[in-house]
């Protein structure tokens, strides 16, 4: 019965104490003069943030031992540095502080979800201090019956501490060595087996210390004599489990560290109550009871428990009855301030949650009323839009400007006149010779003659859609369709219209292009200029020659390439390229020459998407560029 209750959830600060780790820093000898050298450094050393994070974490760990009402004092300040640094470590740090004081407030599922970011985080910093620590805590939490979590499974807490152990074994560190025993030990004590646990803290115990925090390794050293003599007195081995109870005190007198001496002298107690030894299980209780102002209130009904008990065997019922009052009137006050804490925690979950919907809701209000502006805003560029229209035609009539348009569009329609007269008439002059070979069943020398009539064909719809360009742009309308289309696709269906001239040619068109890429703009411009591109680069390229095609989107921008291989292009043409008054067309490889207004036409159309149409002056073939903004 003795054994559950010490073993029980009432000492549950026994375990706690174990999550102690080594930071490389300074030799002071005396705890107190240890925890202000420290605050002295976190409150002054701003400049080196690092260390000043690395100080506070050790600092926690002190006052664990120290002064554990104190526990998780500088825990927002090392999270505010971690902020500042992005130092994964001393996030990891934090969550395990965050995790051991959740435990020692009962708050289990916060301590569980803390313990295991603390060990993810640090198994991917491969940080074994921290990851000995995280499991030895994930163990705790598993033990049922040691910290009162119902939840707790007792083969988990073995599973966590035995990792932890064999973790521990490959580090040369004394202070991560020891806290790997023993909290492996401490489950095995879990489990009755208190002759391996004893075995294991006896190997603990004989670690040589070698931190560089000398107080750190004391108290590590403190923690296994304690537990050994646990051991022993289960074991009843009462000579044993003394001088290991007088070793863990000795260490703690030595060092000041009073909250370590108020739970050996509980242990020393109860060790005095297996021995009968009444009056001197009394005389630890009070001692222990005479630092209860340094203990967490949570940790000290256990000993008004023990004493309650003891002076009940003593027969001084007085002493009883007052200890199981203020036993009672702790443990009312406690339940209280647990019910307190857990309506304020839910009274900022929900203030968390309102505050949330708030936003939400204020959000819904800023997007409706964007909306509404934004319609308003539409409809009076729309406006604004119809008034610049207005006023630009009405100031874009000038009278030479006018007398150039007409020359111009007479210039062109009696050029475009001459080349469709010519198709036409070659038309007219196959069909019956098509007519007569499909007679005489020629069927090689019919697909010849197609062949040659699509190409006219096609050289008519190039001088029809040219015409209906240039009355586009005569009559400046400036209007555009766009949409969203795949260019790979629309270029593949292009180019079978070309195929009998390519074939007739032997010609080697190739295509660089992604086959899911997709344009927005103007379709039917995009390919009228592609459309005049590509008849010219077939037009003045040699039989057996290549073009090539890239089409590639950069930086918001499509660029479209056709090069060919060809006649090329003279420095006095290049002068009026995109100019039909100044340039005239140039006969093909083995055609005519045609009107010359394509390249003019169709720099004029992609300019009305935003693009351009340009030629690239380059060492080897003929490059002529289409720019699409996207």
């Amino acid at each position: 019965m003795i054994l559950n209750n010490i073993m029980g959830h009432r000492l549950r600060y026994l375990f706690i104490l174990v999550f102690i780790f080594s930071i490389i820093f300074s030799h002071a000898q005396d705890v107190g003069v240890f925890i202000d050298s420290l605050e002295s450094r976190i409150l002054c050393n701003d400049k080196n943030l690092l260390q000043t994070g690395k100080d506070i974490a050790t600092l926690e760990m002190v006052f664990l031992s120290y002064q554990p009402n104190r526990y998780g004092e500088f825990a927002d300040k090392l999270v505010k540095i971690f902020e500042l640094t992005k130092d994964q470590n001393l996030l990891a740090e934090y969550y395990l502080i965050q995790g051991a004081k959740s435990f020692g407030n009962n708050q289990f599922s916060d301590s569980y979800k803390n313990a295991q970011l603390a060990a993810e985080l640090s198994t991917r910093l491969q940080d074994t201090a921290i990851i000995v620590r995280s499991y030895a805590l994930l163990g705790a939490l598993n033990n049922a019956s040691f910290s009162g979590n119902e939840s707790g499974d007792i083969n988990k807490a073995m599973d966590y501490t035995l990792l932890g152990y064999q973790l521990a074994t490959k580090t040369n560190i004394s202070i991560i060595r020891s806290i790997g025993i023993q909290n492996y030990a401490f489950a095995l004590m879990q489990k009755g087996d208190f002759k391996q646990a004893s075995q294991l803290l006896n190997r603990g115990i004989q670690i040589e210390p070698n931190g560089s925090i000398k107080i750190l390794d004391k108290i590590m050293r403190f923690h296994l004599y304690n537990l050994s003599g646990v051991c022993h007195r289960e074991m009843h081995n009462f000579k044993d489990s003394k001088v290991n109870f007088e070793k863990a005190k000795s260490i703690a007198q030595g060092s000041s560290m009073k909250a370590l001496m108020y739970l050996v002298y509980i242990n020393m107690g109860i060790d005095a109550i297996f021995r009968n030894e009444l009056d001197e299980a009394e005389l630890y209780f009070l001692k222990a009871f005479q630092l209860k102002d340094l203990i967490a209130k949570n940790k000290i009904p256990i000993l008004l428990k023990h004493l309650q008990n003891l002076y009940e065997r003593k027969n001084d019922h007085k002493s009883a009855l007052a200890f199981s009052k203020e036993y009672s009137s702790l443990r009312d006050e406690i339940n209280s301030a647990e019910k307190n804490r857990t309506f304020i925690e839910l009274q900022l979950k929900y203030n968390t949650l309102k505050n949330e919907i708030n936003k939400l809701n204020l959000e819904n209000e800023k997007i409706k009323l964007s909306k509404s502006k934004s319609v308003f805003v539409i409809y009076l560029l729309i406006i604004l839009a119809i008034v610049l229209i207005m006023s630009a035609l009405n100031v874009w009539k000038s009278r030479k400007a006018l007398n150039e348009v007409i020359k111009k569009k007479e210039l062109l329609y009696s050029m475009i006149s001459h080349d469709l007269r010519g198709p036409v008439i070659s038309m007219q002059q196959v069909m019956p010779i098509i007519i007569d070979a499909i007679n005489f069943k020629s069927m090689d020398k019919v697909k010849m003659l197609l062949q040659s009539f699509q190409h006219n064909v096609i050289n008519m719809h190039n001088l029809i859609e040219n015409l209906f360009n240039i009355a586009k742009i005569n009559r400046e309308d400036n209007s555009v369709n766009i949409e969203e289309f795949n260019i790979y696709n629309e270029f593949n269906n292009l180019e079978v219209s070309f195929s009998s001239k390519i074939t007739q040619k032997d010609l080697h068109l190739t295509l660089v292009c992604e086959r899911n890429l997709i344009l927005k703009t103007d379709r039917m411009i995009l390919l009228s200029g592609i459309r005049n591109l590509l008849h010219n680069a077939i037009k003045f390229s040699y039989a057996g020659g290549s073009i090539i095609v890239k089409i590639e989107n950069q930086n918001k921008v499509c660029n479209i390439s056709i090069t060919d291989f060809g006649l090329g292009i003279d420095d006095e043409t290049k002068k009026g390229l995109f100019n039909s008054l100044i340039t005239k067309s140039k006969m093909g490889v083995d055609e005519a020459a045609g009107s010359g207004v394509g390249l003019e036409v169709s720099q004029k159309l992609i300019r009305l998407v935003g693009g351009d149409l340009t030629y690239l002056d380059t060492i080897e073939g003929t490059t002529f560029l289409i720019i699409i903004p996207q």
